[in-house]
């Protein structure tokens, strides 16, 4: 059973279907981010190291991997003022690697529960329809779920994903990670699945793909 969430009740009242005439961006921060050219009038949600893209604004943030965030990244995200709401999460099944209340007072940013983390739950979480009521599914390994989760929350039926390139090796920004995110690909068909049961309606594109090429629709911005 999914476990009720006063926090998400808090922090996500009002929200549900929100954005029901919107087109959403959710944002990964691999390095094809670099090259999206931006969807006006669309939504846009980032996450993670995304605080520190200069190209625009997001219109929502999230994180929730505080354990392995450094300080500069952490005090990025503390200073940083996306153009609607800026959201950060705790795991409930082990809060010393989610972000703590305080730091969610200093970053003036709502309060989330999270079910993970998902290094202890292996591979046995799930994604949650109604984020209001229950915790956040960590059932990905990846804060880019939590986006997902809010953006069909919030009604979008069209969601682009942007900067999911699971190459493991190449980032946006200036440092290279060497992490094998293969394990990614088997989170994404699981999603694929949850998605397919609980909104079929919703359609979702993959803008300048990688190694989600052939999951959703494919789409290629000209350069």
């Amino acid at each position: 059973m999914h476990k009720y969430s006063k926090l998400n009740w808090n922090a996500f009242y009002g929200y549900e279907n929100k954005h029901i005439n919107d087109i959403a961006v959710v944002c990964g921060t691999g390095q094809t981010l670099l090259e999206y050219k931006p969807i006006p009038n669309a939504i846009h949600i980032g996450c993670n190291s995304g605080v520190f893209l200069e190209k625009f604004i997001f219109d929502y943030y999230f994180f929730n991997d505080c354990k392995w965030a450094g300080q500069p990244l952490k005090d990025k995200i503390i200073k940083y003022k996306p153009k609607i709401q800026k959201f950060l999460g705790t795991f409930v099944r082990d809060q010393s690697f989610g972000c703590s209340q305080e730091m969610a007072i200093k970053a003036n940013a709502l309060w989330y529960d999270c079910q993970g983390p998902f290094s202890i739950l292996r591979n046995g979480g799930y994604f949650a329809k109604n984020i209001q009521n229950f915790w956040f599914g960590d059932g990905g390994g990846s804060t880019i779920f939590i986006c997902m989760q809010f953006a069909l929350f919030c009604g979008f039926k069209e969601i682009n994903l942007v900067g999911c390139d699971i190459t493991g090796s190449k980032h946006f920004t200036t440092h290279n990670r060497k992490s094998d995110l293969s394990y990614l690909l088997k989170s994404w068909l699981k999603f694929k699945k949850f998605l397919h049961e609980e909104s079929p309606e919703v359609k979702i594109n993959v803008i300048n793909p990688v190694g989600l090429a052939g999951f959703f629709n494919d789409v290629h911005q000209t350069k």
